[in-house]
């Protein structure tokens, strides 16, 4: 079928006109395409955006509740660690206690009238100062210290006569 025209051909456009209008057309269809994709790529950045700030923040809270926890943990170890050296420092101290038994049953065996005024105990050795009443007394006194056992040494340290108290002895017991 042929194309009637009723329109007078001088108000037809120009063919270089209907050729820009063609070409106007499809630059315009072309761009806005390539609008509605760059704008449908910038949502799905954006969505995709928004999805990893989620997984990052919520990634970042579990680090920061690991790290609570480890600090947790961090000073329990630390108290172990301190409490373990207290332990070994403990352990590492002189200790006196065979001195003290040695000590208790040396006071056992002296004579009535005999009175310890004074000690001064370490490991392996018992620094004692004994106030004796009377001479008489004093020399069951020596003989009860000579026959002493558990003691390698006993030094006369110092003796001395007091009229109020009476014979001051210090002695002094190794066990090295």
């Amino acid at each position: 079928m042929a194309a009637i025209n009723l329109l007078p051909t001088e108000l037809l456009p120009s063919a270089g006109l209907v050729k820009t209008a063609k070409l106007l057309r499809s630059v315009l269809t072309v761009g806005f395409g390539i609008f509605v994709v760059a704008t449908l790529g910038l949502v799905a950045f954006f969505a995709v955006n928004a999805l990893s700030l989620r997984t990052s923040n919520a990634r970042q809270e579990e680090l920061k509740n690991s790290i609570k926890s480890f600090e947790q943990t961090e000073q329990g170890l630390v108290l172990v660690k301190d409490r373990l050296a207290k332990v070994k420092e403990v352990e590492g101290k002189e200790n006196a206690q065979k001195e003290i038994d040695t000590l208790s049953s040396l006071f056992g065996q002296v004579p009535p009238g005999v009175s310890l005024s004074e000690a001064v105990i370490s490991k392996e050795e018992l620094d004692a100062t004994f106030a004796v009443g009377d001479s008489s007394v004093l020399g069951q006194f020596m003989a009860s210290i000579i026959g002493t056992q558990g003691f390698t040494k006993i030094d006369l340290l110092s003796f001395s006569f007091n009229p109020n108290v009476g014979y001051l002895v210090s002695l002094g017991f190794s066990s090295k």
